[in-house]
């Protein structure tokens, strides 16, 4: 009976209150056309309408639906997605908080659109077709206590600008933005979440100081981009970031805020995570590292601390694995931090100057992130004397002030093998051990060099090329002296040479030799331009007043030269020498002018002449 009364009750508030034929109204004032396959705003709507439901129809801008609507001016809910609109039919409601067009067909958005609903609290305007270009400087002008806008998968480029200052919730999912202004996010400053996943961003897409303005934001979406980093400049009120599908291959200590509870950098590429990243998060209570190539080596070493210590990976896709040459498909839950090393590093040590010791590495090996840091400790006595920190291989360090004859261990390794250990207790499999020699043995080679020092090196330098000179022009002058001796000493006839190029001339009984020996006159005054003179008088048995021992007998002097058939004794030879007729009577011996002299004779005479003359050409 209750039932029956109630029906007829609806009837009559509807028949009252002027509820449409095709739709569907209730004593709250709201009206209920959706899904009814519309194409034209039903009339009769009533005025005093808070909650109108058009979804699921297909109607369009037409004036009778803008007249339509204007009336409803105690509006406060509009459901109208899953129509075909292609513009934001004009409004008249102050009262109206909550604005649905999504699904729409919907291109742009004029300045007089939503100038009468200012009081409007959310705008969803996903699954349409609008651009930047499309959406009007002005559109939003008079929106003053709007929270949440959302423009999810539409065909926005760009961070639309001149967005309402009072937005809390921004959402920009699922459209084509590659670029994000300062200008665009200035006067966001009251945004909490800010969703731009499944969009192109990538590192530069963020202007320099973009994000800095967000002071309030709690919640940043950003997955299914192509960020290689966490975007710069992420304010430090973040508390949940959603990186999920990017490109992220290593994370650095300062990229995360502190104040983050919420981590998921999911399917990413990761390798490696800094030493100190996570262990700074103190309000951190999940992170989801699923599905990364990560290297479980020494770089995976404080990650590994860390989780024992923190279970914060949990409801996680998956686990941890591997994913390098050594321990592909192993989990990291069953490799303990002792067995997660990396390469050890080649090293020399010399004796440098002053007193130094000189370290000499090899270039790094394997896959090294870019916060890879090495450190070279020098120790004696189970002491760290000395520690330093190495940005990069190959290095070539100097250690100074270590003692003399003093020995050191000399440890080069990774910064993320020694985590877990002190500097005193290194393997040896890193280190090497060395002596220092003695201060004696060093030479101190100054580094500077003084203006002075460069004058004297200059002034050395002329001087030994003045030097060089002077010693090659002697030595040219000695060996043209050398060579004008040679060429004298040449021009002299001496037996062999006589006996070697020439024959004596045959007597004119003797038959002519055709051996192409050349022939010698026995008339030299024929044959050369010479002057015969007499030789040292002591040699070849011409002798002055000296006794000469021959063949064991004593001899005197001889005072007499014996010349083909004449004698010629000492006196007779002095004058006959000055006087040139020595000169005639030998020249007369030579050419066989004499008549008393034979063949054999004339040849003793040749070989005696050429002992007792010089003959000069």
């Amino acid at each position: 009976m209750k039932l029956h009364w109630l029906k007829w009750l609806t009837v009559w508030v509807a028949l009252v209150r002027g509820c449409p034929e095709e739709c569907r109204c209730d004593s709250r004032k709201r009206v209920y056309c959706n899904n009814r396959n519309l194409s034209e705003l039903p009339r009769n709507i009533p005025a005093d309408t808070k909650v109108l439901f058009l979804q699921d129809n297909r109607l369009t801008n037409t004036l009778q639906l803008e007249q339509e609507l204007a009336r409803l001016t105690k509006l406060e809910r509009l459901e109208f997605f899953n129509n075909n609109l292609e513009s934001i039919p004009k409004l008249n409601s102050l009262n109206l908080r909550e604005l649905h067009l999504s699904n729409n067909r919907i291109k742009t958005i004029s300045s007089d659109s939503l100038s009468n609903v200012s009081n409007l609290s959310e705008l969803i305007l996903d699954g349409n077709n609008l651009t930047n270009s499309g959406i009007n400087s002005a559109a939003f002008r008079n929106l003053h206590q709007l929270q949440r806008i959302s423009f999810m998968n539409n065909l926005l480029t760009e961070f639309p600008v001149n967005l309402p200052t009072s937005l809390t919730h921004v959402h920009l999912s699922d459209n084509q933005i590659s670029y994000i202004s300062s200008a665009a996010l200035l006067s966001l400053s009251h945004v909490e979440v800010l969703f731009l996943n499944r969009n192109r961003l990538s590192d530069g897409s963020f202007e320099k100081g973009s994000l800095t303005g967000l002071d309030q934001l709690v919640e940043l979406e950003v997955s299914y981009n192509l960020l290689n980093h966490v975007p710069l400049g992420v304010p430090r009120t973040l508390e949940k970031l959603h990186m999920t599908s990017n490109k992220l291959e290593y994370i650095r200590k300062d990229e995360f805020p502190n104040n983050l509870r919420l981590i998921d950098v999911s399917y990413n590429h990761l390798r490696a995570i800094e030493d100190g990243t996570l262990e700074g998060l103190s309000n951190l209570d999940r992170i989801d590292l699923s599905g990364n190539n990560w290297n479980c080596d020494c770089y995976l070493k404080s990650l590994k601390l860390f989780l024992n210590d923190n279970p914060v990976h949990r409801g996680i896709r998956e686990p941890i694995m591997c994913d390098d040459l050594k321990n592909a498909g192993t989990l990291l839950d069953h490799i303990h931090h002792s067995d997660l090393k990396c390469d050890t590093i080649q090293f020399n040590v010399t004796n440098g100057s002053g007193g130094a010791v000189r370290v000499q590495s090899e270039d790094r090996t394997g896959i090294v992130p870019p916060f890879g840091e090495y450190v070279l400790i020098a120790s004696s006595d189970g002491v760290a004397d000395t520690e330093l920190p190495i940005k990069s291989l190959p290095a070539d360090i100097i250690l100074e002030q270590l003692l003399p004859e003093q020995d050191y261990k000399i440890c080069l390794l990774n910064k993320y093998d020694v985590t877990g250990m002190t500097s005193s207790n290194v393997p040896d499999e890193y280190c090497t051990t060395y002596k220092i020699p003695p201060e004696a043995s060093y030479v101190e080679i100054s580094k500077s060099t003084s203006q002075e020092s460069v004058i004297g090196l200059i002034v050395g330098f002329i001087v030994i090329l003045i030097v060089i000179g002077v010693v090659v022009l002697i030595f040219l002058r000695r060996r043209q002296l050398a060579l004008c001796g040679s060429n004298a000493e040449k021009d002299i006839i001496t037996d062999s040479s006589l006996e070697k190029n020439f024959r004596l001339y045959q007597s004119p009984g003797q038959p002519f030799n055709h051996s192409g020996v050349n022939a010698m006159t026995m008339d030299a005054s024929k044959e050369f331009n010479v002057t015969l003179m007499l030789r040292n008088p002591h040699s070849h048995g011409i002798h002055a007043g000296h006794p000469t021992i021959r063949n064991g007998q004593k001899h005197h002097p001889i005072n007499h030269v014996t010349m083909g058939s004449q004698m010629i004794y000492k006196s007779e030879y002095n004058i006959n020498r000055d006087s040139g007729i020595y000169s005639n009577n030998r020249n007369n011996s030579l050419t066989g002018s004499t008549t008393t002299g034979s063949e054999e004779t004339e040849k003793t005479l040749l070989n005696s002449s050429r002992g007792d003359l010089g003959i000069y050409l």
